[in-house]
């Protein structure tokens, strides 16, 4: 799995189910890659995006009613979008770190 913050929001998810345990898993967790290869600047996935992608994306729709039914179409394209970035970050510090390696 590759995400942002991807262990954080899991283990909140099973705090909010009731479940005590904190989750273990193989993952790639963008924001700490992205950390350690520039510390001091905010790891934010919209930081992130601007830096790594050199084009920020758009967080208008963060602070909406997710728990409203049925989500607005805006807030289905955010959230994808959001998973989409993560996976184009990804690969482009994979890149980044094996240029570093030549």
């Amino acid at each position: 799995m590759v995400g942002h913050t991807l262990l954080d929001d899991l283990n909140v998810t099973l705090k909010a189910l009731g479940v005590s345990e904190k989750y273990e898993c193989k993952c790639v967790d963008v924001k700490h890659n992205f950390k350690r290869m520039h510390p001091g600047i905010r790891a934010g996935l919209q930081s992130i995006s601007q830096v790594i992608l050199g084009k920020p994306i758009c967080k208008e729709y963060t602070l909406t009613d997710w728990g409203r039914r049925p989500l607005l179409r805006n807030q289905i394209h955010y959230a994808a979008l959001d998973a989409v970035v993560v996976i184009h970050i990804y690969n482009k510090i994979l890149k980044l770190e094996k240029n570093k390696k030549e």
